[in-house]
């Protein structure tokens, strides 16, 4: 009978753990970088991650029966541990047999049972270096260190360097919770009205398969779209995924949020590690050759003339292919037209000027410059190059810049660098001394001027970022054909500016090579974004959403009135189709009423900053009694 009991029980014990599962849990994947994280002074470290509350009730009762870590090179000792309270005692530990380079696995003699309540795993070890090994993504409580000083949560301390420690936690029970984790979603750089993936990581901490996946993706302040992926992912694998979208229709650099929103058609057990923070910067990026211009000028040099009409001529004869920039920098140049920012310079005399940093002269009409222009233009490049420029606060004294480019050639030994530059037009207040006037020879009409001649001043340089080299970790040195890359930086405006709306933004890569600039772009600088942009947006009074249905007007669900004029300003029938007005120019406000409010929109809806010279748009005006006009117009 005893015989019987212990048979019995034997085949009893076989069966529960036949019936065990297990699963990996973690902040990452189980790769680590290269390179090690943080240093130590001392032979000894550790390193844990926190099992917060709401992952150890998804487990609760489950068991911590080891763990995996991945170092970036040997350890003499590893002890893998499981923990409370960092500075209490272990609630389990175990010596590894060895700490080696890459992935190494530890299993607890003892099991942790997970209670509910938050914990950490970890390790202990030593090593002539250090050999932590961590993954390329951040999650908060994903690193944790001490290197002889005590316990540091690294996520809260420097949460830009501390990415998350290659670390899994492994969990064994009977039944396992389906959890699916993203991470690593990549910056997306697109054209407009193009289509692009959304490409990143999948972390399948199930014991089971995944077949289907639904992700949720918002560009900006826009409305949740979805996707879904029919992909199968094995039990405790990692995967990428991907799936296709359209590009918006309009430049610009977004945030962009992914969200896993159901596994396998069923809700997601733990959805803290579901969602993820990327950009998208959507540009048109064209195979155009620009050539640079930098010209060293002042208004006291009686020469720079000649710079003045250089540049005035190379854009005429080549239109949207030549970039300039005017520093100035002559002896006895006004403290406000200097600046001190833009540290790339030539010697000599003045005027000078440097077309991509391969011809330097001093600017004479025999010098025939536009032959090397033309020259450079025809050579072409190796990278297309746009940019996207907006104010970031109401003072405008801030500039967020985003430079994207696109290599339509392979690199295999690059070293290129970017730089940024803000330059102001029309900057008045100034006489530029003339060395032409009365001159016998003719120069594009300088010799029928005086000796100073009041003008606008152009191109005038106000900023220069990284002008020199270039910024240098924004490309690799192997770049194959059809990668794009985009860097963003916060522009920190002078004070010496006198218009706002008259700067521009020059973004252009330098060739740490031979010191060329290899391609440049100019783009005006934006207000900032609005957070809205549909006619509903004003403000004050009640607005309905408005659509634009085969030529007319259509505002469902909405019980008020709404007026259409033409541009006479005549009240039109309500049926009448906006097709049917005659654009003839902007309209003056003929009721006598005060106006509170003027916005523009496209014939679709989008809202318009600044509309465009010969543009057909939607004109509406809000009165202080309330009512509004709502005109399709050309604007002159």
């Amino acid at each position: 009978m005893k015989k019987i009991t212990s048979l019995l029980l034997m085949l009893l014990l076989v069966v529960t753990a036949a019936n065990a599962k297990y699963t990996y849990w973690g902040y990452a994947g189980k790769a680590a970088v290269d390179l090690p994280y943080g240093s130590i002074g001392t032979r000894q470290g550790k390193a844990a991650i926190y099992i917060p509350a709401e992952v150890a009730q998804m487990y609760k009762g489950l068991k911590v029966t080891g763990m995996r870590f991945s170092l970036t090179d040997k350890a003499e000792t590893v002890k893998a541990f499981v923990a409370e309270d960092l500075n209490g005692a272990y609630a389990t530990e175990k010596m590894a047999d060895m700490g080696n380079k890459g992935l190494n696995s530890v299993l607890f003699d003892d099991a942790y049972t997970i209670t509910g309540d938050p914990f950490y795993i970890g390790y202990e070890f030593t090593s002539d270096i250090n050999v932590v090994g961590v993954t390329d993504e951040y999650c908060e409580g994903g690193n944790f260190t001490d290197f002889g000083s005590g316990w540091t949560d690294n996520t809260k301390q420097t949460p830009d360097n501390a990415p998350s420690l290659a670390l899994q936690m492994r969990v064994e029970g009977t039944e396992i919770p389906v959890d699916v984790a993203i991470c690593g979603v990549k910056k997306v750089i697109t054209a407009v009205g193009d289509t692009y993936q959304i490409k990143g990581k999948l972390l399948n901490f199930a014991a089971a398969k995944i077949t289907s996946l639904r992700f949720g993706y918002t560009i900006g302040n826009s409305e949740e779209q979805f996707a879904d992926v029919e992909q199968t992912v094995t039990a405790r694998a990692e995967d990428e995924f991907a799936f296709t979208c359209n590009a918006p229709d309009t430049k610009g650099c977004e945030n962009l949020k992914v969200r896993l929103v159901k596994v396998n058609d069923e809700e997601d057990a733990y959805d803290g590690n579901n969602t993820y923070a990327s950009t998208i910067v959507t540009a048109n990026v064209q195979d155009v050759k620009r050539v640079y211009m930098e010209e060293y000028t002042g208004v006291k040099c009686p020469w720079c003339v000649r710079g003045i009409e250089e540049i005035s001529q190379n854009h005429t004869k080549f239109p949207g292919q030549f970039v300039a920039i005017a520093k100035h920098c002559y002896s006895g140049t006004p403290t406000e037209l200097e600046c001190p920012s833009y540290t790339y310079g030539i010697s000599g005399g003045f005027p000078k000027g440097t077309y991509d940093r391969r011809r330097t002269n001093s600017l004479d009409i025999t010098d025939k410059n536009e032959l090397y222009v033309k020259a450079f233009i025809n050579s072409g490049s190796v990278l297309g190059i746009d940019a996207i420029a907006n104010f970031t606060d109401d003072n405008h004294s801030k500039v967020t810049a985003t430079a994207v480019m696109k290599f339509n050639r392979e690199q295999t030994n690059a070293n290129y660098g970017l730089a940024f530059a803000v330059i102001e037009n029309d900057v008045t207040g100034y006489k530029q001394r003339n060395a032409y006037a009365g001159s016998v020879k003719s120069y594009y009409g300088w010799e029928k001027k005086g000796k100073e001649v009041e003008l606008d001043l152009q191109h005038v340089a106000r900023l220069g970022y990284e002008v020199n080299e270039g910024i240098s970790d924004v490309f690799p040195k192997q770049i194959n054909s059809g990668d794009a890359f985009s860097h963003t930086v916060e522009l920190s405006l002078p004070k010496n500016i006198q218009n706002y709306k008259n700067l521009k933004l020059i973004a252009f890569v330098i060739d740490r090579n031979s010191k060329y600039v290899e391609n440049v772009v100019e783009v005006p600088i934006k207000e900032m974004q609005p957070t809205e942009t549909a006619i509903r947006d004003i403000n004050n009074v009640e607005m309905p959403a408005i659509t634009f249905l085969n030529g007319y007007i259509d505002a469902p669900n909405f019980d008020g009135k709404i007026s259409v004029y033409t541009v006479d300003g005549t009240a039109t029938a309500s049926d009448r189709a906006l097709y049917d007005f005659d654009p003839t120019g902007i309209s003056s406000n003929t009721a006598a009423k005060q106006p509170v409010s003027t916005r523009y929109y496209s014939m679709d809806g989008a809202q318009i900053a600044t509309p465009a010279k010969g543009a057909i748009v939607l004109k509406s005006v809000t009165y202080a009694d309330g009512e509004r006009k709502v005109t399709k117009e050309i604007v002159k």
